[in-house]
């Protein structure tokens, strides 16, 4: 069978939003310019309204169609969100965060935050935030562990996790041997047991942990300056040309690019 690209894996089921034109010729066309009113996010939301029940908002593309997730297929597994610093990863787990408080109940998905800088979480909805910890604190590893026992007894249930880890180096770095098997056994079996693990990795410190990326099927690419590293992740040296808070996802051998919407 031919391996999915990462769009493959994260739209399958959503072929009412599959790409029916051609994207850029180029993989480096220059963004198009900034519009002077960009859209919030509430805004995008109400435009695109309504979305399947099941579906988690990622960004919007340039044609102006959504990025979307099944939350009903564990397909696409973990979702990392790699590239160099200030390129807005972030702000895309942030902005994942943000869209779920505003599609879905709180019975449906809660999320909780592993995290260096817990002040930048600090203004999300705590009806659907069920926790901020910080990375290298002993509850962080229990967390892991919690949540680890939680999805291997979740066998049916409706209700969604997702864990945000905003800094995987820092976690790494932490050398907590429980924690990292926690989550470990989360990559590999979460979404079948609807934990969805959403992670944003510096770009500079990939290299020297590389071991991990085989956990990553689909991977959401910031701006990465180094070729070698940009290999590494996306098997193509052309992801220096993303500028900051603009996102992509490889089709073949282009990049489906994305962002973002305003939110606070």
């Amino acid at each position: 069978m031919d391996e999915l690209s990462d769009l493959d894996l994260m739209l399958q089921s959503y072929t009412e939003v599959s790409r029916q034109e051609e994207f850029a010729e180029e993989v480096l066309a220059p963004p198009p310019p900034p519009e002077a009113d960009a859209p919030s996010l509430s805004e995008t939301l109400r435009t695109l309204s309504p979305l399947p029940p099941n579906a988690l908002f990622l960004g919007l593309a340039r044609d102006g169609l959504p990025i979307l997730l099944n939350l009903d297929d564990p397909l696409p597994g973990p979702i990392l969100a790699a590239g160099d610093s200030a390129s807005g990863k972030t702000t895309f787990l942030r902005g994942v965060a943000r869209a779920a408080e505003a599609l879905h109940p709180s019975s449906l998905i809660q999320y909780v935050v592993l995290t260096s800088k817990p002040e930048e979480w600090q203004a999300h909805d705590e009806g659907h935030n069920a926790g901020i910890y910080k990375i290298g604190e002993p509850n962080a590893a229990e967390l892991l562990q919690a949540l680890e026992k939680w999805a291997r007894e979740n066998r049916g249930g409706e209700q969604h996790v997702l864990l945000f880890v905003d800094d995987l180096d820092a976690l790494l770095q932490a050398d907590d041997a429980a924690a990292q098997n926690s989550l470990r056994w989360l990559f590999l079996r979460g979404t079948n047991r609807r934990v969805w693990t959403f992670v944003a990795w510096g770009a500079e410190r990939i290299g020297e942990q590389k071991d991990w990326l085989s956990a990553f099927r689909t991977r959401v690419f910031g701006a990465v300056k180094d070729e070698e590293t940009a290999r590494l992740l996306a098997g193509i040296s052309a992801l220096d040309g993303l500028s900051a808070g603009e996102f992509a996802i490889r089709e073949e051998e282009r990049l489906l690019k994305f962002e973002f919407p305003i939110f606070e």
